[in-house]
């Protein structure tokens, strides 16, 4: 059994490490950082490095519905047809449109300043 000694010796350890860490920026980086190691660690461990069970059995195969399959495609082409009529569609330029009026004709911002 630990004694009442034992325990406030390791609370003044753990209180001059802490006052020590929190005190110094460089030391609570250095403390965090070892913190993020550590939990990276684990959880890298268990995603990737565990051992696994490995159930030698294939995986069940993918099964398509025929009916759905063949109105996707049906769909997609009928995307593909109205992407190609698009193409070959003109459409009026908004930026410079067609002028009705010649430019001889038509009254410039350096002839009205001369008069």
């Amino acid at each position: 059994m630990i004694k009442i000694k034992e325990i406030s010796k390791i609370k003044d350890i753990v209180q001059k490490i802490g006052k020590k860490i929190f005190k110094q920026p460089v030391y609570l980086f250095l403390f965090l950082f070892l913190i993020d190691l550590i939990i990276g660690g684990v959880l890298f461990w268990q995603a990737i490095l565990s051992p696994k069970s490995d159930d030698s059995q294939p995986q069940s195969l993918i099964v398509l519905n025929k009916i759905a399959l063949d109105k996707f495609i049906q769909n997609l082409s009928l995307q593909e047809k109205n992407f190609q009529e698009i193409d070959t569609q003109k459409y009026p330029d908004i930026f410079n449109p067609p002028s009705s009026a010649s430019p001889s004709t038509s009254p410039s911002p350096t002839s009205t300043q001369a008069q």
